[in-house]
Formats: C-alpha cells, sequence, structure tokens
C-alpha cells in the first residue's frame, strides 16, 4: 500500500499545531487561575475583619469605674408625711414625695437619705409636711448588694409609739426605694437588727 507523501506532511503539521495550542491554553489559564489557600480559616477571619471594619462599627467601649461627677445638679426625692394630704395621720405610713436638687454624685441614695434626715425645709413645713424621723440621726454606711440596700444608722430616734415608728420606716423605705437598683432595704443600728431598736421605741 502507498501512501501519499503530501497528505502525510500536512496531517504531521497540523498534530503540531493542535500541541501547540492545547499547551498554550494550559499556560494561560495557569497564569491567570491564582491557587486556592491552605488556610481556610485564615482567609475566613479576613474576610470577617473586612465586613467588621465596612459595615459595623466599633463597639462601645465599657468603662466599669467611670469618674465622680463633682459638677452639676441632680433631682431626687424625699419622702415625708403630710398634715394637709393626710390630717389626723390615720396610717402613718402614707408619705408624700418631695423634690429636692443635690450636687451631682455617685452616692445618690446616700444623699437622698441625708437630705431627708435633715428634715422638711420652712417652705415644706408651711405645705403641711412633716417627718417622724428625730433629729440627731447619722449613718455609718449605706451600700446596695443584688438590689438590697443595707443601711447602718449611728444612731435612730423618733417620737415613737406604734405609728411614729412606722412613719419613720416607711419615711426610710421609700426614700430608698424610689431607685430602681434598691428592691428591698435592711436597717441597722452600730451593726445590730434595727427592729431590737425600733420595738424598743414603741
Amino acid at each position: 500500500m502507498k501512501y501519499n507523501k503530501g497528505f502525510v506532511g500536512i496531517g504531521m503539521i497540523i498534530a503540531i499545531i493542535a500541541v501547540l495550542v492545547v499547551g498554550g491554553g494550559a499556560v494561560y489559564y495557569a497564569t491567570k487561575t491564582p491557587a486556592p489557600s491552605s488556610n481556610t480559616e485564615e482567609n475566613n477571619y479576613q474576610s470577617q475583619a473586612n465586613t467588621q471594619t465596612n459595615n459595623t462599627p466599633p463597639p462601645a467601649k465599657n468603662n466599669s469605674n467611670p469618674p465622680p461627677q463633682t459638677s452639676g445638679t441632680m433631682n431626687v426625692s424625699v419622702y415625708f408625711a403630710n398634715t394637709i394630704s393626710n390630717p389626723g395621720f390615720p396610717d402613718c405610713r402614707v408619705n408624700y414625695s418631695v423634690s429636692r436638687s443635690i450636687p451631682q454624685t455617685q452616692t445618690v441614695a446616700r444623699a437622698s437619705l441625708e437630705q431627708l434626715l435633715q428634715g422638711p425645709t420652712t417652705a415644706e413645713y408651711n405645705a403641711g409636711y412633716r417627718t417622724f424621723l428625730g433629729t440627731g440621726i447619722t449613718i455609718n454606711s449605706l451600700t446596695v448588694t443584688s438590689g438590697v440596700a443595707h443601711v447602718d444608722f449611728a444612731t435612730l430616734t423618733g417620737p415613737g409609739g406604734t405609728c411614729g415608728v412606722a412613719g419613720m420606716v416607711s419615711q426610710i423605705k421609700n426614700t430608698l426605694l424610689q431607685f430602681s437598683t434598691i428592691q428591698s432595704v435592711n436597717m441597722t443600728v452600730n451593726g445590730q437588727d434595727a427592729s431590737i431598736i425600733l420595738e424598743g421605741m414603741i
């Protein structure tokens, strides 16, 4: 059998061209396609970091020890009995709030209680406000733990009697319970349960 030399030559040329085309395409694809990263966790972290930087503002910092406020004023309430609103005091536990302006402070509960212990001002007295708390009462300490205000008095005096003692306790508790951080009040006198002192006044 005889072969056509011209046909064989053309066929070889076509085969060579085909090899070059395929090889060149492979080289082109390799240079255009990046190799996948072997560190998937790092890539995910970078993606999240970019998303946070571009779309989410940085979280606010929580300053657990803010500096004490030394300027400006704030309003607090103190509670007194009132001869006009509750004449004759049929229930001495009923008392009414008045607003006091005090300097800004971080110890606002103690500052409010100290305002209460000062008694009604002249204007408040003329408006019928009265107190069952005696003069000279001072505070040793006041702390708030898990919603409980623990107040220790150096002294605790008042007019006495069942109604008077009930009024004293009500004024102290209502003044402290105005704050959302306080749900109950525990009172002592020089470390001793205040109920013992109060019972002796009845």
